[in-house]
């Protein structure tokens, strides 16, 4: 049951990006001369590329290990914000998707889209 779930995740967040794209495509086309296709080409391939380099950067180990401060000193006051507000996994049996999963479906999904179109 967690497959499905963590695909459908994996699914919806490709269909924002998808989102995210059209809409600047949007704006890029009433500020420039081009038509349309033109503009949702460059902004597939613009926020493809970016989600592909932002599935580098690591892991959420990797970014816990390049803090130089901890939160709680960083909020200003005393229990940090994790007091008042803990994560919580709702299903910590259960694996979930990777960040760089889903910036490397959404950022391949959109270089495709922007080679086809």
């Amino acid at each position: 049951m967690w497959v499905v779930r963590e695909l459908l995740r994996l699914l919806f967040q490709i269909a924002v990006a998808i989102a995210i794209a059209i809409v600047l495509a949007g704006l890029l086309a009433l500020v420039s001369s081009g038509g349309f296709a033109h503009a949702l080409r460059i902004a597939f391939f613009l926020i493809g590329g970016l989600l592909i380099l932002l599935a580098g950067t690591g892991n959420r180990a990797t970014m816990a290990n390049r803090r130089v401060m901890s939160w709680s000193i960083m909020s200003g006051f005393f229990g940090g914000a994790g007091h008042w507000f803990p994560m919580k996994r709702t299903r910590p049996s259960e694996p979930t998707l990777t960040a760089n999963a889903v910036f490397v479906g959404s950022g391949a999904v959109l270089l495709v889209l922007g080679a086809v179109v």
